[in-house]
């Protein structure tokens, strides 16, 4: 019921390209228009859905008759469209934590009891443990302790009983501190890259000029793009030809264009993945990405199944190291030219929509090996994504001093719980 950067909707495709029948709800618009084909393809319920929920959003919080009547509207089509599904599909994929219900999600009760085949796909934010999570616990969102003790709280009980019904989850294995049964890795299955007609989005040729970097941060301060911009000055400062494109809340056709006309991107700063969105978007033009970073190849590696040589080709480095990264991308023409060419073969050859769908037919179908699966119990990677490690140790001594060693949630993890323990107070003094 909600895209995330064109995932679903590619998924989609590879779904149909492979001659299996499939139909993507798309709940409320994308500003960055993502799923123009989905919306497209709206049938009468999902219209109403979005209309209804346009209508509340757009209600003043004091109109409380009129916002419980477009609820109510809402909900009526939601249990009209998810009848409708029920009886025609086997299979069911959902973005936690949506379903067809945003208040009851007794929908997942009712499709295990018809034997459907029902699997959550966790993209980040959505089971990333709150406190290690700079989207809540950035410095800029002024979350207090408290309100990530309960954010916490209500995560692991809404995994809980996502798990109990769901027949797989899928997510990124360096964020799954929460769930308690195996996870499929998302990195083994793919994020498959959108379709596009590079002469649509193609700018005109260059023949000289700075080297143009871009940089589309859906949340700058998350994604650190302070730190970015600091780079980048102190670069020219060295005599760099560089200039920066950044691009905020732009739709994803704008971002295409830039992509179609920089020479290298530098995704983020904090992140705890190698390929997301933007990266895999910059492999379809075969352009080489930076992303910066705590998640060293020992905790991103799954020995036996994810090795080094089957990391997404981008060049990673540790948050402190951006501007080194940067410059090495800058006098060396060769690598960023060769580490490209190698993210397009390997979204081309990895993670094209149709092998991406071929594996979830696997899971579908119950053909999966065990090799796909990560028992969240081995997780050691302690610093979560967007924000940095001075940050981080803070806001853990805060919800510790808040809600105990309870608030972390990992009761069912005891040397994760004590990690997490010994490394909020490193450099804290006598606890």
């Amino acid at each position: 019921m909600v895209e995330v950067a064109g995932y679903f909707t590619n998924l989609t495709r590879g779904f149909r390209e492979l001659g299996v029948e499939c139909t993507f709800f798309s709940g409320p618009d994308d500003f960055r228009y993502y799923h123009e084909a989905a919306r497209r393809n709206d049938n009468l319920a999902m219209r109403w859905i979005k209309l209804a929920w346009r209508k509340q959003c757009d209600l003043s919080r004091w109109n409380i008759p009129l916002k419980a009547w477009w609820i109510g509207v809402g909900q009526l089509f939601r249990l009209l469209l998810f009848a409708k599904a029920a009886l025609r599909h086997d299979a069911f994929i959902f973005t936690s934590p949506t379903g067809f219900f945003t208040f009851w999600n007794w929908d997942l009760r009712v499709l295990k009891l018809l034997g459907k085949k029902v699997i959550f796909v966790f993209t980040g934010s959505d089971h990333r443990p709150p406190y290690i999570n700079g989207v809540y616990a950035g410095e800029e969102q002024g979350s207090g302790a408290a309100e990530l003790v309960r954010r916490a709280r209500d995560m692991k009980a809404r995994l809980k009983k996502i798990e109990r019904y769901a027949d797989y989850t899928v997510g990124h294995h360096l964020s799954a501190h929460f769930h308690q049964k195996p996870i499929a890795i998302l990195q083994l299955l793919g994020v498959p890259p959108p379709a596009h007609d590079r002469r649509m989005v193609q700018l005109p040729d260059r023949n000289r000029g700075p080297l143009r970097l871009l940089h589309a941060p859906s949340r700058p301060k998350v994604k650190g793009s302070d730190a970015i911009r600091a780079a980048v000055r102190n670069l020219k400062m060295k005599g760099y030809d560089l200039e920066l494109i950044e691009l905020i809340g732009m739709p994803n056709s704008e971002v295409l264009k830039e992509l179609s006309h920089c020479d290298f991107v530098v995704d983020e700063l904090y992140s705890d993945t190698r390929l997301a969105g933007l990266s895999t978007e910059a492999a379809t033009f075969d352009k080489p990405t930076i992303v910066g970073g705590y998640a060293e190849d020992g905790y991103f590696g799954v020995p036996g199944v994810l090795e080094k040589e089957d990391f997404p080709p981008i060049l990673y480095c540790a948050p402190d190291k951006i501007e080194e990264a940067m410059e090495k991308f800058i006098t060396d023409e060769a690598c960023r030219s060769e580490l490209g060419e190698r993210a397009k073969r390997f979204v081309e050859e990895r993670w094209t929509p149709v092998e991406v769908a071929r594996r979830y037919l696997r899971l579908i179908e119950g053909t999966a090996p065990a090799s796909w699966f990560y028992d969240p119990s081995r997780i050691r990677y302690l610093h979560g994504y967007g924000l940095s490690e001075a940050r981080l140790k803070t806001v853990l001594r805060g919800v510790l001093k808040q809600g105990g060693t309870g608030a972390l949630q990992l009761s069912d993890k005891p040397e994760l719980e004590r990690l997490f323990l010994e490394f909020a107070q490193e450099g804290a003094g006598p606890a």
